[in-house]
């Protein structure tokens, strides 16, 4: 689980190293992709085939709240481009920090099928 910046360095970390099948699942909060024109940085641009380097990942889940006012909330359908095998999760409200509220995060973590 990575939030905002950090969800970002995750996924450039996953799509660097090899990691198996040792992942059980992805959960990434309010993460901007860096393929943006305003977010635009080399260094954390994910590679094309990002989805197929995640694909031993058997869960993966973006979160963005409507309202974040730091990272724009288009960033989540920019992630689901280019991960389509990911789950996304559109929250109504909550800002950046999600209103300090992960219950819906830990419901996908918990596998609860309420959702």
């Amino acid at each position: 689980m990575a939030h905002s910046v950090g969800g970002s360095i995750l996924l450039q970390y996953l799509s660097d190293e090899k990691f198996g099948d040792s992942i059980g699942g992805l959960f990434v909060l309010a993460a901007p992709t860096w393929d943006d024109n305003q977010w635009n940085f080399d260094d954390l641009k994910l590679p094309r085939k990002i989805a197929e380097k995640l694909a031993l990942i058997p869960r993966i889940y973006f979160y963005h709240c409507r309202d974040d006012e730091i990272v724009p909330f288009a960033h989540l359908a920019l992630h689901a481009a280019q991960i389509p095998q990911a789950i996304t999760r559109a929250i109504s409200h909550g800002g950046h920090q999600f209103g300090n509220d992960l219950a819906r995060i830990a419901m996908d973590i918990r596998g609860d099928d309420a959702g």
